[in-house]
């Protein structure tokens, strides 16, 4: 048993996730309250993660995709469509530095291709000999 330092309810163990990091390996909020604050925190949330992962901030994804159109900068998909309705944020897995904002569908193919342009290239000049171009 644990008190929530959120809701301050006495709750079962299980009603807390784990945390490797303190003394009794629970989470000081309960599941419930980390599922509320998340539900209402999406856009801070979203900017922690784009900043740890990206070193860019909420209103720079903001910024690229108005830029964008609102779509996927290869195939135009809205962002509303896409997979968890956000963009991806493409990056340089080499250099780190972010291209641009791509759907779950390109941002797929471009990792399946490995981030080669030898390979993506190699893909459509196969694509228009089997296909002639023709989708």
């Amino acid at each position: 048993m644990k008190t929530c330092i959120k809701c301050n309810e006495y709750k079962d163990a299980e009603q807390f996730h784990y945390n490797s990091k303190t003394r009794d390996k629970l989470a000081s909020s309960c599941k419930n309250c980390v599922k509320v604050y998340r539900k209402h925190n999406k856009d801070l949330i979203h900017g922690q993660t784009l900043k740890r992962k990206y070193g860019i901030t909420h209103h720079d994804y903001l910024t690229m995709l108005n830029n964008q159109g609102g779509v996927c900068a290869t195939c135009g998909t809205l962002e509303s469509e896409n997979l968890h309705g956000r963009l991806y944020v493409d990056h340089n897995h080499k250099t780190g530095k972010v291209r641009g904002l791509l759907c779950h569908q390109c941002n797929k193919a471009l990792g399946n291709a490995q981030d080669d342009a030898t390979i993506l290239y190699n893909l459509y000049k196969y694509k228009l000999h089997h296909d002639g171009g023709e989708e």
